[in-house]
């Protein structure tokens, strides 16, 4: 108890320095340009993020969820952290699009563990309960990466980063807003990460709930049938692929990138 005390005012020191909101129902583009300006420069691999969710993981300890002002800025910060980590790599690393940049980064730093197996269900949600459309700019797809758990990258087809929270030069498509990024306390998939990640949809800001809510947004089903993640014939299927195929290509594409930025990066005779 003393530990986990210890550690709820550690966290809210933190959040009083940086001045985060306890809700984003209302912030303004300068207000959000303020906050990310605490952490700017520091990169998606970093140690810290793996420090902060410690403390956030001692701050709430199993089976508890999280909870009170302290446990609603602790979920928000998950979407201002995936803003700054898309805003990081878009700044240090060349390439026409967010997915080339992603590529570059991970062609640089080579010793950064990085994953494609986790699965991205949970951002191919429909409207209608999956009998509507896919929001605008979700286009042929989503797919996820993972750097260390953490932090994470959702990239659509057309290789563009998708958050919940944007600013003046990337402004969201509402496929950012209903299948954006966020950052991940837990260490790994399993009950720590549905309790610190997944099911805090109650602190959510008042507009994303608003919209998932009206327009009956949902994710795949995780079995098969008509609601299928896996299945052709599922209402979440486009052009005869099912969202997880879908994904599984836009993976391959990623890998192959990776690939050749490092072949790229061999041939100049960068040291790593």
């Amino acid at each position: 108890m003393q530990n986990e005390q210890k550690a709820r005012n550690m966290l809210s020191e933190w959040f009083k320095t940086i001045e985060m909101p306890e809700n984003l129902d209302v912030i303004t583009e300068k207000e959000l340009s303020q906050l990310l300006a605490w952490f700017k420069e520091v990169p998606p691999h970093a140690d810290f993020w793996k420090r902060l969710c410690h403390l956030v993981q001692l701050a709430f300890p199993a089976p508890e969820r999280l909870s009170g002002s302290l446990g609603r800025q602790v979920h928000l910060f998950r979407y201002v952290v995936s803003s700054q980590q898309a805003d990081y790599v878009r700044r240090n690393f060349m390439g026409q699009t967010d997915v080339e940049k992603l590529a570059r980064y991970l062609s640089l730093n080579p010793s950064v563990s990085y994953s494609l197996r986790e699965s991205d269900r949970l951002h191919h949600k429909k409207s209608q309960l999956g009998k509507g459309d896919y929001p605008i700019g979700y286009s042929r797809g989503n797919f996820k990466l993972l750097i260390g758990f953490h932090s994470e990258f959702i990239i659509n087809s057309s290789g563009a980063f998708q958050t919940i929270l944007g600013n003046s030069s990337h402004k969201l498509p509402l496929n950012g807003i209903v299948n954006g990024a966020s950052f991940n306390y837990a260490d790994r998939n399993g009950q720590d990460h549905k309790r610190l990640d997944v099911h805090n949809f109650r602190y959510d800001p008042t507009w994303r709930r608003k919209l998932l809510l009206k327009e009956n947004y949902s994710a795949p089903l995780n079995k098969s049938g008509k609601f299928s993640y896996f299945t052709r014939y599922s209402y979440y299927a486009l052009n005869n692929q099912s969202a997880r195929e879908r994904s599984s290509r836009l993976k391959r594409e990623f890998r192959r990138k990776v690939k050749r930025h490092r072949s790229i990066c061999r041939l100049l005779g960068f040291r790593y």
